[in-house]
């Protein structure tokens, strides 16, 4: 028996409605007149959902691959450009009835250091995005809504005065989404440079729809730990995992990730 509309947006959801937080938009801008890159490709799987109470229930299996590239750069010591584009596809199980799923998208955007010293740094940046989304087989290219937005307030301290080998950053933030419900976010980070080639970090990412999709609430908290290997002062490159730890309505997710970045 075929799921109903209802369910098929929930299921949707569950991929597309909560986005997630950025894995390394820092709090500290980039240096006036260069330019950093970052290449990321992802791949996930849903096996089970976080229902309204918290616990977890056994669905149909959702895979996801996304690749997305963004980019830095410094107008000066206060101001920052920001540009990305990324694809998204999913593959949805057969009771879904709509196969694969697929998103485009694209974004501008600015950040703007508020107040900084030695050792720390407040920022402010936002951005809008266009998308655009397609179906298959039934072909569907309503999904996606209007340009959706973000302004996000970003906090970073570092120990590299002191000669401590951390960092830590908190990001707030609240993304309207068109046609999806709004979001707010509050993503963590953590670093630890174990030489100074090699730096661990542990990510915390959590959002919370703010308005309702078809009378439901939805929240995910996801996990993030990773390790950076620098080959140069100019090219690292990044490889991690995630899982959705906590959540409400939404998938639980596990996946993997890689990044290579390089700042020009």
């Amino acid at each position: 028996m075929g799921w109903s509309l209802g369910r098929r947006v929930f299921a949707f959801a569950g991929f597309f409605c909560l986005a997630p937080g950025d894995s390394r938009a820092g709090a500290w801008l980039t240096e006036a007149s260069r330019t950093q890159l970052i290449f990321t490709a992802k791949a996930l799987d849903v096996r089970r959902q976080f229902i309204g109470d918290g616990s977890t229930i056994r669905t149909g299996r959702f895979i996801k691959q996304e690749i997305k590239i963004e980019a830095e750069h410094g107008l000066n010591r206060d101001f920052a450009l920001l540009a990305g584009v990324r694809g998204v596809g999913a593959r949805l199980p057969p009771e879904a009835g709509t196969m694969y799923v697929g998103v485009a998208a694209i974004r501008a955007g600015a950040k703007a250091r508020l107040w900084s010293n030695a050792d720390a740094v407040i920022s402010l940046q936002g951005w809008a995005e266009a998308s655009r989304s397609l179906s298959y087989p039934e072909r569907i290219k309503s999904w996606s809504g209007p340009v959706e937005g973000e302004i996000r307030l970003n906090g970073g301290l570092s120990g590299g005065s002191r000669g401590w080998p951390i960092f830590l950053e908190a990001q707030l933030a609240y993304r309207w989404r068109g046609s999806w419900p709004n979001e707010a976010h509050l993503d963590l980070t953590a670093g630890v440079y174990a030489s100074p080639r090699v730096l661990f970090l542990l990510q915390s990412f959590n959002a919370v729809a703010v308005t309702q999709l078809d009378g439901t609430r939805l929240r995910r908290h996801k996990l993030q730990p990773s390790v950076v290997y620098a080959f140069s002062d100019s090219f690292s490159l990044q490889l991690g995992v995630f899982a959705t730890v906590a959540g409400a309505n939404v998938g639980r997710e596990r996946g993997a990730l890689i990044s290579l970045w390089y700042k020009l």
